[in-house]
């Protein structure tokens, strides 16, 4: 998958070239952007009669769930270029909070390396480079690997990272006001484009990727077939907070239901906003202090070592 900053100012040329005018095949095949390979084939497809929907959902092998249901949604109303810059602005976000927070870690890590060539520097002192070097790689190559390993499972599996961020306090927290977020941008994206409250919610909650609300998303498309509203049905769901449940009715009965729906991207995008910068904030300083003190007491120890040492020589 692109990196996000890769994929926002794809989206950004994108919609500029729609705006425009550039027809929307001519603007896919553009130098820059994530996968070009892929890109190439897919508008080969196109220029052969392939319908965008399907090319798009396909397209979900190299770009993100949310991604590929906006853009559909887009393409079926006519707003890819405002969708484009939607985007454009979600990745940019993303991109600059997932910097600070691993940013913010690096001081830690860095304290950590410095710690543990700290801890076995008497054996240096003492003139035993050769166990000075084993008492750090003990250190070391365990955190390389196990840092490896979360990296790389967290990565490639994410039932797996949903199920443990959902028991981290704090990432918890951010997860499930992502996951509105993203469940109130696919709605607001298909109601705008004019689309059945049934595939709406069945395509925002499986882009969600939350178990719970693919869950309600069933639900709701029962609602819908069963000629009710699925609004009624919100309110005994705990998943979704009251203002969410308010927002949703009020829009549905009002007949504005996109104006509430951009109402809560707007209020979820900022409070997953924060819990992301608290996170970012908190957890680092939290490990800061936890290799400080280990550090400290390593010294400690050092110098006890030391002075026993030179007692021992005194004597």
């Amino acid at each position: 998958m692109a990196s996000h900053r890769r994929l926002a100012a794809w989206y950004f040329q994108l919609g500029q070239s729609l705006e425009a005018g550039i027809p929307l095949l001519d603007s896919l095949v553009a130098p820059g952007g994530p996968h070009p390979r892929e890109r190439a084939v897919m508008v080969g497809r196109l220029r052969d009669g392939a319908v965008l929907a399907d090319e798009l959902e396909a397209a979900g092998a190299w770009l993100p769930a949310v991604d590929v249901h906006l853009l559909t949604a887009g393409a079926a109303a006519g707003r890819l270029p405002a969708i484009c810059r939607r985007l454009a602005a979600h990745h940019e976000n993303v991109a600059r909070l997932t910097g600070r927070a691993v940013l913010a870690t690096l001081y830690p890590l860095a304290v950590l390396h410095l710690g543990a060539v700290l801890m076995p520097l008497k054996h240096l002192v003492l003139g035993a480079p050769l166990e000075f070097v084993r008492q750090v790689l003990l250190v070391l190559v365990p955190l390389w690997l196990a840092t490896g390993v979360v990296v790389v499972a967290l990565g490639r599996y994410p039932g797996l990272r949903r199920r443990v961020f959902g028991v981290v306090p704090g990432v918890a927290g951010y997860q499930h006001a992502h996951d509105l977020t993203v469940l109130a941008t696919v709605l607001e994206g298909y109601v705008s484009a004019g689309v059945s409250l049934g595939t709406a919610w069945a395509a925002a909650t499986q882009a969600t990727g939350s178990p719970g609300l693919i869950a309600l998303g069933a639900r709701a498309v029962a609602e819908v077939e069963a000629g009710r509203q699925p609004g009624r049905i919100l309110a005994l769901e705990s998943l979704l907070p009251a203002e969410f449940v308010q927002t949703y009715r009020t829009g549905e009965q009002s007949g504005r239901l996109d104006e509430g729906l951009a109402w809560l991207i707007r209020r979820h995008s900022e409070v997953a906003e924060r819990k992301l910068t608290q996170v970012s904030i908190w957890y680092p300083q939290l490990a800061l202090l936890l290799v400080a003190a280990w550090v400290g007491v390593g010294v400690v120890r050092l110098y006890a070592d030391y002075l026993k040492e030179m007692l021992k020589m005194m004597e």
